[in-house]
C-alpha cells in the first residue's frame, strides 16, 4: 500500500487567506529547562490544509465534532484542472471527462497545480476556482466532500462565500482546502482527511492523507 502525506506543514510563515491570522508556535517549554519539550499553538480554524463544515456558513448546520467519523474517510477521484488558466473557473466539462470515476466517488479532489505557489505571494491571488455549476453539482451530489490545493473554494474576497454556501447547505458535505503533492496521486485512491476535533468547530485543520 502506497500512503501520500497531503498536508501542509504548519509554520509562523505560511500562506494565509488575505486578513487571517498568522499561527503562532511559542515554546513553553524545553528539555533543557524543564525535562520536555512543548509548543504552545494559537491557530485560526481555518489555517494550512484545513476542512470546512457546514456550521462554516450556516449558523444552524453541523460542525464537524458532530459530524461521523465515516464522513472524513472514502473513495475519491482526482480531476485534474490543471488546464484552467490563473484566476480562471473550473467547469462541469472537467468533471464530464472523468464522468466514470466521478460518479463513483465519495470526494471529488480538484487538481489545479496551484500548491506549487505554496509560501508566495501568488498562492492567494488570482486562483483557479469551482463555477457556480460546478458548486450546484457537488451540493446536490450526495458526496461526502470535495476537496482542492488552493486557498478557497470561492474566488479570493468573495463576499459571503456564496460558492461555500452552495456546496455546504446540505449539512452533510465537508470541504478540503489546501491540500498538497496531489500530483503524486492516481485517478482513484481512499481519501483520510482528519480534522482536529475541538467543540462547536466551524473547521479545523487536519492531517490528510491518500492511500492506494
Amino acid at each position: 500500500m502506497t500512503v501520500i502525506d497531503l498536508t501542509h506543514t504548519i509554520t509562523e510563515t505560511i500562506s494565509l487567506y488575505p486578513g487571517a491570522a498568522a499561527p503562532k508556535l511559542n515554546k513553553i517549554a524545553t528539555c533543557a529547562k524543564n525535562g520536555y519539550n512543548e509548543t504552545l499553538l494559537t491557530l485560526a480554524s481555518h489555517t494550512a490544509t484545513h476542512i470546512d463544515a457546514p456550521y462554516h456558513v450556516y449558523d444552524d448546520s453541523v460542525t464537524l465534532d458532530n459530524m461521523s467519523i465515516h464522513q472524513f474517510i472514502g473513495k475519491a477521484a482526482l480531476i485534474d484542472c490543471r488546464g484552467c488558466a490563473p484566476g480562471g473557473s473550473i467547469g462541469m466539462h472537467y468533471i464530464r471527462q472523468r464522468k466514470n470515476i466521478a460518479d463513483e466517488a465519495e470526494f471529488i479532489v480538484f487538481y489545479t497545480g496551484w500548491s506549487d505557489r505554496w509560501n508566495s505571494d501568488a498562492y492567494s491571488a488570482a486562483y483557479p476556482h469551482i463555477t457556480e455549476d460546478v458548486a450546484e453539482y457537488l451540493g446536490n451530489s450526495g458526496k461526502k466532500g470535495m476537496g482542492l490545493d488552493t486557498i478557497s473554494t470561492d474566488p479570493v474576497n468573495a463576499y459571503g462565500l456564496p460558492l461555500h454556501k452552495k456546496i455546504l447547505r446540505s449539512g452533510s458535505f465537508i470541504i478540503i482546502e489546501n491540500m498538497t503533492n496531489i500530483d503524486m496521486l492516481p485517478e482513484q485512491f481512499t481519501l483520510v482527511a482528519l480534522p482536529i476535533k475541538y467543540l462547536h468547530s466551524d473547521g479545523a485543520p487536519a492531517r490528510v492523507i491518500a492511500l492506494f
